[in-house]
């Protein structure tokens, strides 16, 4: 009889460690300045949550600021491992310790290696592999690695903007450099209203043999000044070089950025006329466009894009979660993380998580955040 229940006791002990759920930690970066040393120092943290509770929290690694390192804006984390921030650092999680401290650009994993790419006048330019088993940090042969850039989903082609002549000419070169097709652009430069960023045409393939791109004409109004700039949506096809008009925005007024296409979440690829703040979803199957009311950030979450007195909206599978003048920073399976950011937009001033297993929202605002990078399990 004793050894039954030994044997009960021990299949049940056992079946509840089967049956908790696995604690998923949210990565951050942080800083804080230490005023006796006047020291800046950079943390990686992680805040740990166990069935959407917050729990604790720990600090991964701390380390003086490297004033060489410069902020990309890229934050990622690698096979629920490796912690790549935004300001080039590599951290081994389970480690906890400092891989690489590099100023190059994060381009993205390939099985045990990171890559990134370095334009330096004196170390060179091309891109680099790290192996996360050897710690080794060196420079790729070019054909190991080339841009996405402008390159075809069957990468034979790539787009390239002609700039040395007026009008600017867009030019499909296959992979051997060879010209395929040459579309001049009848029309004029996007115009912005800054210097901040240089004028570009927006392209984008929707198959090997099909790609669209932004042709962007003046309006003048009576007294010769530009108005307003009117935008086709052309589609090109390369292999029997015809162009037609896809779409017309007729009134576009001038901008700080220029219009773009981007894919979101779900793949879907979108074009966002910025100076008038609104998205339309290019369906290329049924050749029209859609307004795009709310964006896309997986595993099932959406925000609304035309917000109201209280904030954009927040939703999960269909129903709205809550509302607030957030930025959404990531999202995992259940999970999402939203970030506010302080009064200079350079930092975050405190980071809101909400989670389908207590459908509540838990608000951290105990730290000097830089930036979320994302969610690891334990």
């Amino acid at each position: 009889m004793m050894k039954l229940f030994t044997l009960i006791i021990f299949q049940f002990a056992l079946l509840s460690c089967f049956a908790q759920k696995k604690r998923e930690r949210l990565i951050v970066t942080e800083t804080f300045y230490e005023s006796v040393k006047h020291e800046e120092h950079y943390l990686v943290s992680s805040y740990n949550f166990h069935n959407g509770v917050l729990i604790s929290k720990d600090t991964i690694i701390e380390r003086k600021e490297n004033p060489k390192n410069t902020y990309h804006s890229i934050n990622a984390i690698y096979k629920n491992r490796y912690v790549i921030t935004d300001f080039g650092s590599v951290i081994d999680l389970k480690t906890k310790s400092l891989i690489n401290d590099t100023v190059d650009n994060f381009i993205g994993g390939q099985g045990d290696s990171l890559i990134f790419h370095c334009e330096n006048l004196f170390k060179g330019t091309g891109y680099l592999s790290l192996n996360l088993k050897t710690k080794s940090y060196t420079f790729l042969n070019n054909n190991e690695r080339e841009s996405e850039e402008g390159l075809s989903p069957d990468k034979k082609h790539r787009i390239y903007i002609e700039k040395s002549t007026i009008p600017w000419k867009i030019t499909v070169k296959d992979h051997n450099g060879l010209i395929k097709v040459t579309v001049p652009n009848k029309g004029d430069q996007p115009y912005l209203l800054t210097s901040g960023q240089g004028p570009e045409i927006a392209t984008e393939w929707l198959n090997p043999n099909t790609f669209i791109y932004l042709e962007h004409q003046n309006i003048y109004s009576k007294d010769g000044k530009i108005s307003h700039q009117k935008i086709n949506i052309r589609k090109h096809y390369i292999e029997l070089n015809t162009d037609t008009i896809y779409a017309t925005f007729d009134s576009i007024s001038f901008g700080f950025t220029n219009c773009r296409f981007y894919r979101d979440a779900l793949g879907q690829l979108i074009f966002c006329s910025v100076p008038q703040e609104k998205q339309y979803i290019v369906d290329s199957i049924n050749n029209r466009l859609t307004e795009y009311e709310y964006q896309e950030y997986g595993n099932n979450f959406s925000q609304g894009l035309v917000p109201d007195k209280e904030g954009y909206a927040i939703i999960y599978n269909g129903q709205e979660i809550g509302k607030c003048w957030c930025n959404v920073s990531t999202t995992s399976n259940g999970t999402i993380t939203l970030t506010t950011p302080n009064s200079s937009f350079s930092d975050v001033d405190s980071i809101k998580v909400w989670s389908s297993k207590t459908r509540k929202w838990t608000t951290i605002d105990d730290g000097h955040f830089k930036a979320v990078i994302g969610w690891a399990d334990r």
